[in-house]
């Protein structure tokens, strides 16, 4: 396969493997991206029991698909619309639906400068879903001496589609199936990037080892990620999160302050324009927070500020300026 190949094509490659398979085993249109994913890393069918006739149907398909010399990003791209076409097909729920690519290549621009004098980058996320947010941030990387990527992710089938869709780029990236808010064995990393579930924590018991819990009821998970970003990030170390636009207003908004103040500092805030989102009360924003330092001072002015529609590219333009200036003076 070409390098110039374009990813709509391998898309549509992808596709035509994925629906025999679907139709076949009698399977999900996600477990069937997982699996056609793995047959082609494999480069063999691996179902058995499946009609002879159509298994070496697929495998001549599979043959056709030759990824070594496509770029990561492009098999991304593809990878990516064959999981938002299951995830509208299979109607998964909202948290777990994908980071929109023009908000990701932001979190990745700010990853990319905020670890950008250091030569072996970690990044962790602890709501890692399908993957696709690491993968942006990985590709928007300039280049390092190495590239660590770890994610966690509690349910079984996305932490799976997360695995398979790092083999179809050739990026390694460490997975763990497991409840991100669990105790976890991660070294400290360099950067915290997540798209964060919002909504309750239905682990009470759990929440009991946080500072950010609720005294009554169910905690907010979202909450609870904030402060499990803390919990893994080296001194001097950024979060750059994607949580709901009024998350530092309100009760809430004290208690995520105080614990912020006391832990480290408030970067930045960039707010998402009101049309990436169906309803105005869905709004986020990307957060940035560091943690303390004996080493490092925080930041001198946070950087508050309203993006503009992410397909203006003047006004792109001109956010960019601002937050070139704003590292350049931080």
């Amino acid at each position: 396969m070409s390098k110039d190949i374009q990813f709509e094509e391998l898309f549509e490659q992808l596709d035509q493997a994925i629906e025999p398979l679907k139709k076949t085993e009698g399977i999900t249109y996600l477990e069937a991206v997982y699996q056609t994913a793995e047959n082609i890393f494999e480069h063999k069918v691996l179902q058995e029991n499946m009609n002879p006739e159509l298994s070496q149907k697929l495998l001549e398909q599979y043959n056709n698909i030759q990824l070594e010399e496509v770029p990561a990003e492009v098999i991304r791209r593809a990878y990516q619309l064959v999981l938002l076409k299951g995830l509208r097909e299979d109607e998964i729920q909202t948290n777990h639906q994908m980071t929109p690519d023009s908000i990701g290549f932001i979190m990745g621009y700010l990853v990319d400068k905020f670890t950008a004098n250091t030569k072996d980058v970690t990044i962790f996320d602890p709501a890692v879903g399908t993957g696709n947010l690491l993968m942006t941030v990985h590709n928007q990387m300039k280049e390092r001496e190495s590239i660590s990527m770890t994610g966690v992710e509690v349910d079984d089938l996305l932490v799976s589609l997360s695995y398979a869709g790092a083999n179809l780029q050739h990026t390694p990236m460490r997975l763990i199936h497991q409840d991100g808010l669990s105790n976890l064995l991660i070294d400290p990393v360099d950067a915290v990037v997540s798209d964060l579930p919002i909504g309750y924590y239905p682990n009470d018991e759990g929440a009991k080892s946080f500072e950010l819990r609720q005294d009554e009821g169910h905690s907010f998970a979202h909450l609870l990620f904030v402060e499990q970003a803390f919990n893994y990030l080296k001194s001097g170390g950024h979060a750059v999160l994607l949580l709901p636009s009024d998350i530092l207003a309100g009760e809430v908004g004290k208690q995520l302050n105080a614990y912020v103040q006391q832990n480290g500092s408030l970067e930045m805030v960039l707010q998402l324009p009101d049309s990436l989102f169906k309803q105005k009360e869905a709004v986020k924003s990307i957060v940035v927070f560091r943690k303390k330092s004996e080493e490092v001072q925080p930041a001198k002015d946070v950087l508050i500020s309203q993006l503009p529609n992410l397909s203006d590219a003047k006004k792109m333009l001109a956010i960019i300026k601002k937050l070139e200036e704003w590292f350049k003076n931080n």
